[in-house]
Formats: C-alpha cells, structure tokens, sequence
C-alpha cells in the first residue's frame, strides 16, 4: 500500500534526523489515544509513529501504550478533555469532533475556504499558533502537528451536475462548517453516525452524504450511491495534541527530540495522507489503476465556474457568518489577519 511505503521512508527519515539527542536521553513511556483503528491515518500513521519510528528515533529511550478510539469505546469530542485531566500524555483526533468545545479550532478548515491539500496546509500553518494560544489558556493542551484525513466530497444516489441539484435533498455531514455549507446550498443538513450512513442512504433517510474519497470507498458505499461530487468540502484536518501538563513535566531534551521527530512525521503525513487522498479519486471513479483494489466506477461531476463563484458567496452568507455566531467577534478579526491574508478570504465583506 502507497501510504505504508511512505511510513517506512518516515521511520527512516525520523531516525536520522533525531540522532544527536539519543545520548542522555531520559526514559519515558506515554499513554496515547489515536483516532479509528479501520482507517488509513491510524493503521499507516499514528499507529507506526508510536509503536516504531518513535522508538526507533530515540534508541528505544522513548516509547507509548498506544491504543485507538475504536479499542477504548472513545468518542472524538472526549480527546481534549481527557488530555487535559491528563488521562493520556498525547492523543490524535480530527478537529471537526472537538470544535464543540473549541469553536475557535473550526477556523483551520471552514468548509469552502481551502479546495486542495496545498492550500489546506497553508492555511494551517497560518491559523495554528491562533489555536495553540487559545488551547494553552483555556483547555491545558498543546497540538503539535496538524495532517489530513482526506477531502471530504458529496456523495450522492442521484446525478446531479453541480451545486444546484443539490437544493431540496437530505445531505449527511459530520461537523458543524460543513452543515453551515450545505444549508448555504439549500440542502437539509442531517446529522447521522458514519456507521449508520449505508443504511440511511439506502431507506431514503438521507440522499447524500460527505466523507473522504477511501472512507467511502473502504465503507461500500459505492454499491448505494452512483456521484462523487469533486468540489472538497474541506480536507477533515486532524491533529496530534498533548496534555500541557505531561508536556511541561517532560525534560528539556526529551521535548526537543519529539519536536524534531514529530515534525518530520507530519511532513510524511501530509505527503502519503495527499496522495492517498488523490488516489482515493481513482478508486472511486476507475480512471487509473487503483491501489486498494477494484474501482467503483461512480461518476465524477467536476465543479463549474459558476458554482466555485456560488462557493464564495455560501461562504460569507453562511460559513463565516454561522462561525463568528459560535466562536464570538474576536475570531472574525484573528481569522482575517491570519488564515484570510493567506486564502484571500475576508470576514465581514
């Protein structure tokens, strides 16, 4: 598998870079929650970071009890706080599950600001000391890096031929920013577990459904639904983030020697997590060979001029409008001065 091949080169890589901080290396072991055992980010990612290249980059001074939401009966909302009462030193969890709490976080990836991994990224790196500010002062969490799940597209059991078509139908989404797009669209936003969807889509409870291109794929849902709509709500970032408390009480070598390897795993998960992502596409739509199997021959329904132009006004009408409302008029000001000098974006014009 593409992704696994590029954790190997990681491993390597994250090695070689930590090297002069093996000698007098302090022990430690550290209690880590990744996100879903059955996806790609787990299995090709957090899990080898943790269980390997972590071990491997400090000489086996450093290691982790590392279990996944999936195995812990944790739901994704509960990362944070479970970080901060220190129950787990580091977690990993997908920013759409904790912005309740954290409104602020939903600023990385509105739905609609960023429609591809290069620009997702940019618009991080802009926006993350924003979020580390916020977290270290009111949650007791720091995040240390940011990557991608995958572009989260429309799925739907009907053609449709762009934006338009979807006014009228039931739409499942799974964070706030993405119902504030649908409803900007004139959809109805229907909230159900990613487990339930197969079953929805196929009584009529919904007529479309967002998720990322091998979630879809790995969860057969190309066997209900015929369209994949190419115009990416946002990428689903996630973040690896740990307790303020676990992070202060690490010596000073032993906090150096993760900054340094944790940075070189988060450049190897954008790079394998983007070209998985991207061939996500070709297992959905069978352009191409793809990696994971059989393709599903759904139908790709590109964006037109017209509905990229349609994008930028659902994003001031509903996106900015509905974020400023959860997370206060300060956030407006620190988004344009951050993320919006970069993406091109304004709040309030």
């Amino acid at each position: 598998m593409l992704s696994r091949y590029a954790t190997i080169a990681a491993a390597t890589a994250i090695a070689a870079a930590a090297h002069p901080a093996w000698t007098g290396q302090k022990e430690h072991s550290f209690n880590v929650v990744g996100t879903w055992s059955s996806l790609s980010p787990f299995q090709n990612y957090e899990q080898p970071f943790w269980t390997e290249d972590l071990q491997a980059a400090s000489g086996g001074r450093l290691d982790a009890d590392f279990k996944s939401m999936s195995t812990l009966g944790i739901k994704g909302y509960e990362t944070i706080s479970l970080l901060k009462r220190g129950v787990f030193d580091f977690g990993h969890a997908t920013i759409a599950y904790v912005t309740g709490n954290v409104p602020e976080m939903e600023g990385m990836d509105l739905a609609g600001v960023a429609t591809d991994m290069k620009t997702s990224r940019r618009n991080a790196e802009a926006y993350k000391e924003t979020v580390n500010a916020h977290l270290a002062e009111t949650e007791g969490v720091v995040m240390l890096a940011v990557y991608p799940f995958s572009s989260q597209y429309i799925f739907c059991k009907d053609e449709i031929s762009g934006l338009d078509d979807l006014k009228g139908k039931k739409i499942r989404t799974s964070s706030a920013t993405h119902a504030d797009f649908i409803t900007g669209v004139g959809a109805t936003n229907v909230t159900i577990p990613f487990a339930e969807v197969v079953s929805a889509l196929q009584k009529g409870v919904v007529d479309c459904a967002v998720t990322g291109s091998m979630s879809a794929y790995g969860a057969g849902w190309a066997e209900i639904v015929h369209t994949v709509y190419a115009l990416p709500l946002n990428m689903g970032l996630s973040a690896m983030f740990v307790g303020k408390a676990s992070w202060d009480a690490l010596d000073p070598e032993t906090r150096d020697l993760l900054v340094r390897t944790i940075g070189v795993w988060e450049e190897h998960a954008w790079a394998g997590l983007s070209e998985e992502d991207a061939n996500g596409l070709v297992c959905l739509v069978g352009e191409g060979d793809c990696f994971a199997g059989a393709s599903a021959g759904l139908t790709l329904v590109e964006p037109t001029v017209e509905d990229m132009e349609r994008r930028k006004s659902i994003l001031h009408t509903h996106v900015f409008t509905n974020w400023v409302e959860r997370c206060g008029a300060g956030c407006a000001d620190v988004w344009n001065e951050t993320v919006g000098k970069v993406a091109g974006f304004k709040i309030g014009q």
